[in-house]
């Protein structure tokens, strides 16, 4: 398995495929180097070049060896060859300047994404000592503190509930991480919920519901909704206080064990 995300598709631009090199050959020709240029960039590694033998080359288009080998005549006119063929491999220009623009524009949107929501983060030693004293300056500091304070609080309440879902519990995973960061009502919830309880205490509480939430239908005595994040944090009574106590979850939801004890929780492999 490659790991590397190819790009699924390419540009295709009109103006180009109606220019001499293309419009020399003739439908057929151009039908199989179009199938080519589709195969080249879904098919391998590079996206822009393929090995040049006539069997493979024949194989992958569907085509018969014979047909093949016309066409290419067509291909690669040698007054206006459409590869450049270099150690081997035909190596399409064009689909080598198109994966580095998509690979530019994905480094560039990666990298403004990364400004946007952990550039405030990302401070130089001087700069965070400059903060510091500025601080200790200013009335409102302590506030400035504390909310950047809470703000990553939810944060790392956000991936912590990601974490459970992702890695084979029973919660509701979120679709985009980022987007659930800028979620104001799901923010605005958990917020809420620490003002009441400590970071540590949520934290155990989603752990537990998960916990809760794998364990088989005759340990349950209320086999419970399966709640988003923000359902979670806003719906009903409270579900921290409800949860962050794995003995309360016993007690309120679980019925009486009638193996050993120990045995059901040894099974659950869960936080």
């Amino acid at each position: 398995m490659m790991g590397k995300v190819k790009a699924p598709s390419f540009q295709f631009y009109p103006k180009d495929w109606l220019e001499f090199k293309v419009l020399r050959m003739s439908d057929a020709a151009q039908g199989v180097y179009m199938r080519l240029l589709c195969h080249i960039w879904i098919g391998t590694e590079t996206q822009y070049k393929i090995k040049n033998n006539d069997k493979f080359l024949a194989r992958c288009l569907g085509i018969s060896v014979l047909k093949w080998k016309k066409y290419k005549t067509e291909i690669q006119h040698a007054d206006a060859s459409l590869f450049i063929e270099d150690n081997g491999y035909l190596v399409s220009k064009r689909l080598k300047e198109e994966r580095e623009k998509q690979e530019e524009r994905r480094l560039q949107t990666q990298e403004a994404s990364h400004k946007r929501w952990y550039g405030n983060n990302m401070q130089t030693d001087n700069q965070t000592d400059m903060r510091t004293d500025m601080r200790k300056a200013s009335p409102s500091s302590s506030t400035s503190s504390s909310t950047s304070s809470s703000k990553n609080n939810i944060y790392v309440l956000i991936d912590f509930w990601q974490e459970l879902a992702v890695s084979g519990g029973q919660l509701i995973r979120h679709q985009n991480i980022e987007k659930a960061k800028r979620n104001s009502k799901l923010c605005s919830s958990i917020q809420q919920r620490l003002e009441e309880y400590s970071l540590d205490d949520i934290k155990q509480a989603y752990s537990n519901y998960n916990k809760f939430m794998c364990l088989p239908p005759e340990r349950k005595r209320w086999l419970g909704y399966r709640w988003n994040q923000y359902e979670f944090m806003s719906r009903g009574k409270d579900n921290v206080s409800r949860f962050k106590d794995w003995d309360t979850v016993e007690y309120n939801f679980c019925q009486a064990d009638s193996t050993k004890k120990g045995d059901w929780t040894d099974r659950i492999g869960v936080r």
